[in-house]
């Protein structure tokens, strides 16, 4: 015997409905009463009322069957694909407009406060853009946004939007290249007191004195010869201490030799040796909320750094 059709009772408003499989018919009556078709031994019902939830895509023909014949439930048609949900185009629902046609408040962008950088924005959206930096004097933002002046073995200067460079006594800027500082030294025998003075094979080393260089055929009493330069082991910042120790050539700050060990005499350009170590000079910059205006003076989690005080970070527009 072929079992019935699973039965189940729905109530929909005050409207009691009997579902029959998957056909769901008003609850009129008992379900013995139905009219029903057994064919090929499924029971089948054909409704005359039937109430089909809107937009499920499903169509069924409730046509009777032609005399004699047998209900063709082939005749199904499940056209899921015409249910095309992309058709809702729940994208288009716009939050954004109002029931009076008004604009929504909520679409307004809102400005969060962060440092203000050199980049053509309005970072601490106080309205101003950049207004931290000049440009013209700006050694990190010399005429442009990041284009910083090098001062390796010297002194650098912005004026005017321009990158100038000082260098330091025994040293020189012989390739013309700004980017890499006063990259010569001049006790070396290769440029012994100028970029285009060698010495000569019988003067092979090259002496300083004072402010003088020579090229000597071997060093005075108090030199040491390194690398074909004599020097004072005690205050030469190439060679400091020892042979072939060269002093950090800091683009910050002065990394000097005293007394044969290498010192951060001083820092700039808003840096400072915060580690106390010398073979990184001056590598803190004092504008983060870490290290704000000075080593180790902090903003804490909610503040931020702004020309060297801290500020609280709230948002602005």
């Amino acid at each position: 015997m072929n079992p019935e059709p699973p039965v189940t009772y729905t109530l929909i408003g005050r409207q009691r409905y009997t579902t029959v499989g998957w056909v769901a018919i008003p609850r009129t009556g008992d379900f013995a009463s139905l009219p029903q078709m057994r064919h090929d031994g499924l029971m089948r019902v054909w409704v005359a009322s039937l109430v089909l939830c809107t937009g499920c895509g499903l169509t069924l023909d409730l046509e009777p069957p032609p005399d004699g014949g047998s209900p063709d439930f082939g005749t199904e048609r499940r056209d899921l694909g015409s249910s095309d949900l992309g058709s809702s185009d729940l994208g288009k629902t716009d939050l954004g407009d109002d029931d009076d046609g008004g604009e929504d408040d909520d679409d307004a962008a809102v400005c969060v406060a962060l440092v203000e950088s050199c980049n053509g924005l309005d970072d601490d959206c106080d309205g101003l853009i950049d207004e931290d930096y000049d440009l013209s004097t700006d050694l990190a933002n010399c005429g442009a946004c990041g284009r910083a002046c090098e001062g390796r073995g010297g002194t650098a200067f912005c004026e005017a939007g321009t990158c100038l460079l000082s260098c330091d006594p025994g040293r020189a800027n012989c390739d013309g290249d700004l980017s890499n500082g006063c990259e010569t030294d001049l006790s070396a025998p290769e440029t012994c007191g100028g970029c285009d003075r060698a010495c000569p094979d019988s003067a092979p080393s090259c002496l300083r004195e004072g402010g003088f260089f020579e090229c000597v055929v071997e060093c005075g009493l108090s030199q040491t010869l390194c690398e074909g330069s004599c020097v004072n082991l005690e205050n030469s910042r190439s060679h400091c201490g020892t042979c072939g120790n060269e002093c950090f050539l800091d683009p910050h700050g002065r990394v000097e030799c005293s007394s044969g060990s290498c010192v951060v005499l001083d820092c700039g350009d808003n840096h400072d040796d915060c580690n106390g170590d010398p073979s990184d000079g001056c590598e803190q910059p004092l504008n983060t909320a870490e290290h704000c205006g000075s080593c180790g003076a902090s903003c804490g989690a909610d503040g931020i750094c702004v020309s060297g005080l801290c500020t609280a970070m709230t948002p602005g527009g």
